[in-house]
C-alpha cells in the first residue's frame, strides 16, 4: 500500500530566531560569494564606512542635508561627521557650503563624481545578485519570487526603491 500525500497543509509559521538565522545565512553568502566585486571597489575608492554610507545616503534621499542631520542619521557627532566631510570635499565627492539663514550651519550636496561612484558601486552590487540568480534552478526562482513578493510589495519597501522599480515581470526576463 501507498502512502498518500495529502494536499498542502498550512505549516507553522517559523519562529523569528529562525527567519533571521536564514535571512543571516543567505545574505552572508550572497555577499561574500557575488560581493567580491564590490569590497574590491571599496577599497579601491579609500572611503570609509562613514564615508560611503554619507555617499549613499545624499544620492539616495536627498540632494542636500545639514552635517547635523547627516550625523544625527549615522549616529556621529558633530566633529566626526565634519572630519568624514572633509575627505568627501577634498575628493570632489561632495560640495559643503554655509546656509544662506544661518552661516553657522553647514550643508552637504553630492557631487556628480560622488554620484557617479555610488551609481557603479551599485552596479556591482546588483550584479553579483543576478550573477547569484542565474544559479539558480527555475523552480528555486519560482519559489524565491512567491516568497519576495509580499515583502517587496509592502509601501516601505517599494518607497526605498528607484522611481522604475515595478513588480510587474520583464518583457525581457526569462523564466
Amino acid at each position: 500500500m501507498q502512502a498518500s500525500i495529502s494536499p498542502a497543509q498550512p505549516t507553522a509559521t517559523p519562529p523569528k530566531d529562525r527567519v533571521f538565522d536564514y535571512v543571516h545565512a543567505f545574505m552572508k553568502y550572497l555577499t561574500a560569494t557575488y560581493g567580491r566585486n564590490w569590497w574590491q571597489a571599496v577599497a579601491e575608492a579609500e572611503l570609509s564606512m562613514s564615508q560611503l554610507k554619507v555617499l549613499h545616503i545624499l544620492t539616495l534621499d536627498s540632494e542636500e542635508l545639514s552635517l547635523k542631520t547627516l550625523g544625527d542619521r549615522l549616529g556621529l557627532s558633530l566633529p566626526a561627521m565634519s572630519r568624514a566631510i572633509d575627505g568627501l570635499v577634498k575628493r570632489e565627492l561632495v560640495t559643503r557650503s554655509e546656509n544662506a539663514e544661518d552661516r553657522r550651519m553647514k550643508t552637504v550636496r553630492v557631487t556628480d563624481a560622488g554620484r557617479e561612484l555610488v551609481d557603479r558601486l551599485l552596479e556591482l552590487r546588483l550584479g553579483g545578485i543576478e550573477e547569484f540568480v542565474e544559479t539558480l534552478t527555475p523552480e528555486e526562482r519560482s519559489n524565491l519570487a512567491t516568497a519576495l513578493e509580499p515583502i517587496v510589495s509592502r509601501d516601505e519597501v517599494v518607497a526605498a526603491c528607484s522611481p522604475s522599480f515595478s513588480l510587474a515581470p520583464r518583457k525581457d526576463s526569462n523564466a
